[in-house]
């Protein structure tokens, strides 16, 4: 994994006071489908404080007509259905909106593509649901709990 996905080149934009009224969170991944993931993550995506975020999806699998899809597109203020995008040009729209923390919710599961976040699209970047190595050093921080990573 670390040979394929190498540190970005790119310099990051400093984490520090956000350049806009809001937070800006992207939340990217293939589950935003009838999945387990959207059905783990949707009350949460729908509780995003709007007042103090401005919420990004973006979506690496195709529409599927769900109503679980529904929901997700309303749960976000900017949806982009990018799963016939490249890695690059999903990277580049990410940093064109200056994203201060991106979120891979479920990363390195189904369709996920590692190359969006190894350009480094954001200060902060945060793995969501995946409990195992990565083999990278692509995230800050991973989200868990502990039936995902227990205490011993």
């Amino acid at each position: 994994m670390a040979d394929r996905w190498p540190p970005s080149r790119k310099a990051p934009r400093k984490f520090g006071r956000p350049a806009h009224d809001r937070l800006r969170i992207a939340w990217i991944g293939d589950g935003f489908r009838n999945s387990v993931e959207a059905q783990t993550t949707i009350d949460l995506m729908e509780l995003q404080d709007r007042g103090r975020f401005e919420t990004f999806g973006v979506s690496l699998s195709a529409d599927d007509g769900s109503p679980i899809r529904t929901r997700m597109i309303k749960a976000f203020e900017h949806f982009i259905d990018a799963y016939d995008k490249s890695d690059s040009e999903i990277a580049c729209w990410l940093r064109e909106r200056e994203i201060d923390i991106a979120v891979a919710v479920a990363p390195e599961m189904g369709d996920w593509r590692s190359g969006i976040i190894a350009d480094r699209i954001a200060p902060l970047q945060v793995n969501l649901g995946y409990p195992g190595a990565l083999g990278t050093r692509l995230f800050d921080y991973t989200i868990a709990d502990r039936h995902t990573v227990p205490d011993e």
